[in-house]
């Protein structure tokens, strides 16, 4: 069953994650879609290194099609999903994925239900940045410190503003601390 772009290419992108099908298999699938090119990461984790992903976004010319087997192949959230999917079509190209047919860019009911992915993408963005929101404030009336730990202990702040009293210069401090000045005259100031 082969799919045919309208004028550009067809690039297939596979990625194996810690279950379902491998890198050939999915290769495979693409290939006989009709992918003329395929970008493949072995990415396991969130974090895991996207390089042929990133090549594949950046070689994007106007009316390729990207083709995955499988949205779960492709991003690690629905945000993720969405962003890359916003990339892909601001390049010109469109996207479809062989196991969802309504993840095809090139279809009006699929963009609608883009569209409705995207929302819920907004709505899961929105109430992640609420309870991160919450659960610092309840940190902060339990009397719990958020944020990067201090760079320097009390004592060594005041310290700083000894050497400081003493007529050492804020340069003279970040240098034998091996800090920014900006953080020496933050302290000293």
């Amino acid at each position: 069953m082969s799919i045919a772009s309208d004028h550009g290419s067809v690039i297939g992108y596979a990625c194996v994650r810690t279950t379902g099908p491998g890198l050939e298999t999915q290769a495979a699938l693409l290939s006989a879609a009709g992918c003329t090119r395929i970008y493949r990461d072995n990415a396991t984790s969130t974090g895991g290194d996207r390089t042929g992903l990133s090549m594949m976004l950046k070689n994007l010319a106007v009316d390729d099609l990207v083709m995955v087997t499988s949205v779960d192949r492709f991003a690690h959230s629905i945000l993720d999903l969405c962003t890359i999917i916003n990339t892909i079509t601001a390049a010109g190209a469109g996207f479809r994925s062989l196991d969802e047919p309504w993840a095809d860019t090139r279809a009006r009911t699929a963009r609608t239900m883009l569209s409705v992915v995207e929302g819920l993408a907004n709505l899961e963005r929105s109430i992640m940045t609420a309870r991160l929101a919450d659960g610092r404030t309840r940190a902060h009336l339990r009397g719990e410190r958020t944020g990067r730990p201090p760079r320097f202990k009390a004592e060594q702040i005041a310290e700083l503003r000894s050497r400081r009293a003493e007529g050492a210069s804020l340069s003279q401090l970040a240098r034998s601390y091996g800090v920014s000045l900006t953080t020496i005259r933050r302290i000293c100031v």
